[in-house]
């Protein structure tokens, strides 16, 4: 029994030693998580893959690098465009969703509120990007409040699934959203 009592109590030292790790190092797990961002930061900073930039922004919509890589959004979409946001409904209604992030990402980024419900939408159904629904309820709030009624369903809809933290923080996203100008970094 002495045998069994001390790989029992070895397991349990290590088990707890591992809790205490996981459960009780938040400064560590913060630190990797910064260090995990400016990790991907530096692999995408000088991309031309609009996708790797959406990426990071899922990731980390108000991190470090936010407004670069939003910034370095826009100066590759069709933003000024002419019928960009006609191109991306288009595709968006023919399930090219690809294409349609493509074209209405900038638009929802300059604050174009039928470009936001779209790609509020996408977000909830996972359509061309991997499902959020803490960005789904961001832009449909958005959308709802730049007078598209029909987002308001798909919002509610959101919000009652989401859960309190979750809540939280679509709502600190909304309230540092600030479109950003069509002409910014452009030199205009």
């Amino acid at each position: 029994m002495s045998a069994f009592r001390t790989v029992a109590f070895g397991l349990l030292f290590v088990l707890a030693g591992c809790a205490g790790n996981f459960l009780g190092n938040d400064k560590s797990q913060a630190v990797s998580q910064v260090e995990s961002e400016i990790e991907l930061w530096r692999a995408i900073e000088t991309s031309k893959n609009p996708a790797l930039i959406r990426k990071y922004l899922t990731l980390y919509p108000t991190g470090r690098f936010s407004l670069p890589a939003r910034v370095r959004l826009l100066e590759q979409g069709p933003v000024d465009t002419p019928g960009a946001l006609a191109r991306g409904l288009t595709a968006y209604r023919e399930h090219r969703y690809d294409e349609a992030l493509r074209f209405l990402w900038p638009q929802a980024e300059v604050g174009e509120p039928l470009a936001q419900q779209k790609l509020g939408l996408m977000y909830l159904a996972g359509w061309g990007i991997e499902a959020d629904i803490v960005q789904a309820f961001k832009w449909l709030t958005l959308a709802e409040a730049g007078g598209i009624e029909d987002a308001q369903i798909s919002r509610s809809f959101a919000g009652a699934t989401m859960n309190a933290d979750q809540h939280d923080t679509a709502l600190s996203l909304i309230e540092a959203y600030r479109p950003l100008s069509r002409t910014f970094g452009r030199g205009v």
